[in-house]
Parts: C-alpha cells; sequence; structure tokens
C-alpha cells in the first residue's frame, strides 16, 4: 500500500532527482522494513533489504523508469515478447544490484550466505541479530557503549558466530546439530533452518539474562543511568513502570528483597533527575 503511492508517477520525476533525495526515499522505507523483520535499530540498511527480499526503493523506481522508456522507446510488435524482454531486462537489473548488497554487507552476514538467500529463509526476532550481528551479544553492546567489555566468559570476543560455536552453549547446540556445522549449512535446507531458528530462540534468551537486555527491556535498564541512553531511544516512562520491570528481573537472577528495593531507589533517583 506505502510503495505504490510513492511510487506513482516515478517515470516522470524520478530521473531529475537527486542522490540525497533517493537516500531519504530508502531511508524511509528502511525505517518500515527494520521494524518487520525485528532489527535492531542499528542493523545495516543493505542487511535488512538483503534479508526481507526487498530492493531498495530507488532500485524499483529505477525499474519502473526502464520498463516504461522500454515501452516507450522500442519499435517491437509483438506485445508479449515486449513484456517478456522488459520482465528479463529488469529482473537482471534487481539481481544485479541484490549481488552488490550482499557483496557489501557484513562478514558476519556473508558467512551465512555466501553467494544467494534462500527463498525459504524469513527473518524473525531470534535469527535476525545472529545473521546481522547486531543484538544481545557482548562485542555488540560494548560497541554501542552498553556493556563494559567485548568478551564471552570464555574470553573470546562475543559475536553471534562466536555464541554460536562457544563451548559454554554446547548444551544448547548440540541438541539441533550434534556434529560441527559450518554457518552456510544452517541455510541450506527448510529442515535445518528450522532447527537454526529453535537454536537461535534458546541462544537469545540465555544472552538476554546473561547481559539483563533485550532489544526493548534495555530501554528500561539504561534510560536511568545516562543522558546518552535516554535520549538515544527517546522514550519516556514511568518509575513505576521500571520497578515491574525490576521486579521481573529479580526474579531471573535470584536478587535478595534487600537488593532489589535497594536498585529500584537507586533507579528512581537518577531517572527524576533525568526528567527534571
Amino acid at each position: 500500500m506505502i510503495r505504490p503511492a510513492l511510487a506513482y508517477g516515478a517515470e516522470v520525476w524520478y530521473p531529475h532527482i537527486t542522490t540525497k533525495d533517493a537516500n531519504r526515499l530508502n531511508s524511509l522505507q528502511y525505517q518500515i522494513i527494520k521494524r518487520c523483520i525485528f532489527a535492531y535499530v542499528t542493523t545495516p540498511l543493505y542487511i535488512t533489504h538483503l534479508l526481507a527480499n526487498i530492493p531498495l526503493l530507488s532500485d524499483f523506481l529505477h525499474t519502473k523508469v526502464i520498463r516504461f522508456n522500454m515501452t516507450k522507446d522500442t519499435n517491437i510488435q509483438d506485445r508479449q515478447f515486449l513484456n517478456e524482454l522488459i520482465a528479463n531486462v529488469t529482473e537482471h537489473h534487481i539481481n544485479t544490484k541484490f549481488k552488490y548488497l550482499l557483496t557489501n554487507s557484513n562478514v558476519t552476514f556473508k558467512s551465512f550466505f555466501d553467494t544467494n538467500i534462500p527463498k525459504f529463509v524469513t527473518p524473525n526476532r531470534y535469527t535476525t541479530p545472529f545473521f546481522s550481528g547486531h543484538g544481545p551479544f557482548a562485542y555488540y553492546l560494548h560497541k554501542i557503549n552498553i556493556n563494559t567489555h567485548p568478551c564471552c566468559q570464555c574470553g573470546e570476543e562475543e559475536t553471534s558466530l562466536h555464541t554460536i560455536i562457544c563451548p559454554l552453549n554446547t548444551n544448547i547446540t548440540s541438541k539441533y546439530f550434534p556434529h560441527d556445522t559450518s554457518t552456510t549449512e544452517f541455510t541450506e535446507s527448510k529442515q535445518k533452518y528450522k532447527k537454526f531458528t529453535k537454536m537461535c530462540k534458546e541462544l537469545y534468551f540465555k544472552q538476554i539474562m546473561i547481559h539483563n537486555t533485550t532489544y526493548t527491556h534495555c530501554k528500561y535498564l539504561r534510560i536511568a543511568h545516562s543522558n546518552k541512553y535516554y535520549y538515544y531511544y527517546n522514550v519516556i516512562i514511568s518509575p513505576a513502570r521500571l520497578v515491574k520491570f525490576f521486579v521481573s528481573r529479580a526474579r531471573l537472577v535470584n536478587d535478595s528483597l534487600v537488593e532489589l528495593e535497594s536498585r529500584i531507589q537507586n533507579t528512581i533517583k537518577n531517572f527524576n533527575k533525568l526528567t527534571k
């Protein structure tokens, strides 16, 4: 519904817009897709479009212009042949752009998809962080100044790839993949991808408990500690909601009532300082 409205009359106006305007259009679509595939706010534009299997809006508009120009300028009388020719040209253009996006994506993403992305791969809340590397992993959290160090409990840098092969997680990974498996094999077939999704779900929740943070919950944890996080997430929440979150967190980490009460009081004080 949104893209047809944005693309209305693109054959006329798109050839005359600047690169800056084209990037703005891409950014608009990027913000929508990012939420659809449950990606973290910092997930790169290329990866979100590749996982969603949707071309950049600028590429989509460019194919509309190509189709229009071929229809207008050609002398071919056979309409069926002309339509097939246009379809082949536009498909080649989109495929070329997808290959370019895949080539320029980060190392983590390319380790899962070396040449193409199978159609059965549907991103969700659990697999997207592992594909992109942007999720509840110490290396990423350290990169955005939420964690104090980038290392796993085993001593290695805790990226999404390391989380899968970490010896501390073998009790989870061995249930789904008993033998050593390369990352490209996780997306080889639909059956393996289903197993991979279940494995990612367990690992995801384990990582949340280790770092006491999630895509949404880290808003509540960090908003009370620093102005930086307060403005980064641009969210205002009540102290009552903070208390509710800390109570649920205490159950996970077995905090005593004294520790819980102390943490809540300190958090509310910091929260009140920020909102004055």
